[in-house]
């Protein structure tokens, strides 16, 4: 019992340094972003605007801070519409 909980516990310390807090912050943020869209508009604009917005943050920010462009970033602000188109279309 004692290996099945360390082995556990070695595969969430590797989930967890790669899920930095920057990426389940994105993820936070879309799953609002996209949360609200699906309910205010249809799902084809909530799609658009949730990538919209992803892309864009990052663009302003690689720019303002002079930093780097990042996709996993894009990606994790984007995540969120699966589980909410999901929840729309089949509940």
């Amino acid at each position: 019992m004692k290996t099945i909980m360390s082995k556990l516990q070695r595969i969430f310390e590797k989930l967890a340094a790669f899920l930095r807090h920057d990426y389940l912050l994105h993820f936070l943020f879309g799953t609002i972003i996209a949360s609200t869209l699906i309910i205010l508009f249809d799902w084809e604009v909530a799609v658009f605007f949730t990538i919209l917005t992803g892309i864009l943050k990052e663009y302003i920010w690689a720019f303002t801070l002079k930093g780097k462009v990042s996709l996993m970033d894009m990606i994790f602000t984007a995540l969120p519409l699966i589980p909410v188109l999901l929840i729309k279309f089949y509940a």
